[in-house]
């Protein structure tokens, strides 16, 4: 159920701030954020990069 609301509720974001929309001059960090979760729902993003942690 929260997964459901989750991804509602980042799809919704994606649609209300806009990749290039006009709440990109509002709050440009959340836009970039927001327009790689759009790339990554749309299967474009690129895979994580892993670190060795020893």
């Amino acid at each position: 159920m929260f997964l459901v609301l989750g991804v509602s509720a980042t799809v919704l974001a994606i649609v209300v701030v806009g990749m290039r929309g006009r709440g990109r001059e509002r709050a440009p960090r959340i836009a970039d954020h927001l327009a790689t979760a759009a790339k990554h729902l749309n299967g474009e993003g690129q895979p994580p990069q892993f670190s060795r942690l020893g």
